[in-house]
């Protein structure tokens, strides 16, 4: 099984993780800065996720501050705004070891030359998502869409596929339709 942390538990990085952990039942944990949402979550004991405004329920996660964070995942997911990415990294940096691999499908320009500064180039997976999902509030996120209605592109940065690239397009690949070249 590949372990993973999101890095950003907003509306993206919790509707990746969440739905990882729960089709897979690989080990996902969270990473995030914005307290209200840290604290609500270990308030809590885990986030409220709902799809289309129903069937709101509890779904347990583990989410720390990069500083408390003490795991060490197989492959970090990313989702954080493009103009905390490069704080997040630097906070996030000690935490990253040469093993490690990293998924990204971020909106905008630029955060695959910044994660290029933590991360050799065989061991970054970029891609396109074209999800919706809302962060009602603080440890409160809503799926829009019927399952497996989202799709998604990736591709290892260097365009050759390993081991772990081929995981990470499976475990994705769980929840949406994923479209990527094998």
């Amino acid at each position: 099984m590949t372990k993973y942390t999101v890095i950003g538990a907003g509306a993206m990085g919790l509707r990746y993780g969440v739905l990882v952990q729960e089709r897979t039942g690989n080990q996902v944990d969270f990473v995030d800065t914005w307290e209200p949402n840290v604290e609500k979550i270990k308030e809590q004991g885990g986030v409220y996720v709902s799809r289309d405004h129903k069937d709101r329920h509890m779904v347990p996660i583990n989410v720390s501050y990069p500083e408390d964070y003490t795991g060490d995942p197989d492959v970090w997911i990313i989702f954080v705004k493009q103009m905390q990415l490069a704080d997040m990294l630097k906070r996030c940096a000690p935490l990253f070891k040469e093993h490690q691999y990293v998924f990204s499908a971020m909106n905008g320009m630029g955060h695959i030359d910044k994660i290029s500064q933590y991360f050799p180039d065989n061991h970054i997976v970029g891609g396109t998502a074209m999800i919706a999902t809302v962060l009602n509030g603080p440890a409160d996120v809503d799926f829009m869409g019927a399952p497996r209605i989202g799709e998604m592109h990736m591709c290892n940065k260097t365009e050759t596929n390993d081991a772990m690239t081929h995981q990470i397009f499976d475990d994705q690949g769980c929840w949406l339709r994923p479209n990527h070249d094998r």
